[in-house]
């Protein structure tokens, strides 16, 4: 178990304990889904840079270091999703009509 006594192990327990609630299947459209995976994507980095701050505050330079690394890794897939929004890489609904 982690600190805190939340398991490390298990589906549901990630679920149970995760910041952010995941869409069921085939509940949007590939350009909303998108978009709420970015919005996702905004809420986890805001996290991990407040948990950035605590950890240099603290003095923990090394939990510092690797959250960085998962910071830059978070944030480059959140441009990458940003990018797949852009008016020209999906049809958008005008485009339909």
């Amino acid at each position: 178990q982690a600190l805190g006594g939340v398991p490390l192990s298990g589906g549901a327990n990630y679920e149970e304990h995760a910041p952010v609630t995941p869409e069921d299947a085939d509940a949007y459209d590939i350009r909303t889904s998108l978009e709420n995976d970015l919005e996702m994507f905004g809420d986890i980095t805001e996290q991990l840079r407040e948990h950035v701050q605590l950890a240099n505050s603290l003095g923990d330079y090394a939990t510092e270091e690797l959250l960085r690394e998962i910071l830059e890794d978070v944030e480059e897939h959140g441009h990458h999703v940003e990018h797949y929004l852009e008016d020209d890489t999906l049809v958008t609904e005008g485009a339909l009509e």
